[in-house]
């Protein structure tokens, strides 16, 4: 098992996700979240952690020319696609970057997993809960949370 942390936006952070046990930290590079970052940022953050932990280059239904060009810019060995990128989508980026692995993140949106699963080339798959996006949605987690709460059979007993 590998851990990955998300979302590093600042050098400490990163350092300090290492400190914890991360091995593999990742950049966000999706214009509509929160904890997307700029590309001298993330150069930084990957150059001060490089000899501890492998960075990854995290991005949503983006360009294969945008990929590549910041992909090859930042020198990091990972490419996270988080988005609906087709397998199509996927082998062209691979044959645009063949020194590169891929990590697929896949939402659980039912029994079909292992055979959506087969459908792509990549070296790690990420699986995840399903809700609509995932990276661009900043209350997500509240709303979902709240409403979890409100559903769950143990907020009926405290109600009695």
């Amino acid at each position: 098992m590998l851990v990955k942390i998300c979302g590093m936006t600042s050098v400490d952070d990163a350092v300090h996700a290492v400190d914890c046990g991360a091995e593999m930290i990742g950049l966000i590079f999706v214009p509509s979240s929160v904890r997307r970052i700029d590309l001298d940022t993330a150069r930084a953050i990957a150059q001060t952690v490089a000899k501890r932990c492998q960075a990854v280059a995290v991005f949503q239904d983006q360009t294969i020319e945008r990929i590549t060009e910041i992909v090859q810019q930042l020198k990091v060995p990972l490419v996270q696609l988080h988005g609906s990128e087709s397998p199509a989508q996927i082998d062209e980026l691979a044959e645009q970057l063949p020194r590169f692995r891929f990590i697929k993140a896949m939402p659980v949106t039912g029994p079909d997993i292992i055979e959506r699963l087969h459908q792509y080339y990549f070296d790690n798959v990420q699986l995840q809960r399903y809700r609509p996006s995932n990276l661009a949605n900043k209350n997500g987690d509240k709303k979902i949370k709240a409403r979890n709460n409100n559903s769950h059979p143990a907020n009926d007993r405290d109600k009695q």
